[in-house]
């Protein structure tokens, strides 16, 4: 991952919470995606994976937001304040 530049960051130990946001996006993933698609081969993954993505951030509506898509509320501004649910 280096290589690519991308850094690998971890939650703090025993705090499960650390890492909520990707966690439900993991849960997001594997429920809105992995169990209702079918793939061909890798290619096929990739490519609706790329639509998943484009929908999941500019027309799924978060809870947490607000009910606003991702990028509307990014759009926003930083003054905004994420409501965290707790399920």
């Amino acid at each position: 991952m280096e290589e690519l530049g991308i850094m690998h960051e971890f939650g703090i130990r025993h705090n499960p919470d650390s890492q909520a946001y990707i966690e439900a996006q993991h849960s997001n993933i594997q429920r809105e995606f992995m169990a209702l698609n079918t793939f061909k081969n890798v290619e096929d993954v990739f490519v609706k994976y790329q639509v998943y993505m484009y929908f999941y951030h500019y027309l799924r509506p978060h809870g947490s937001l607000n009910y606003k898509t991702p990028m509307a509320y990014k759009e926003m501004g930083n003054n905004s304040k994420i409501i965290i649910v707790k399920r």
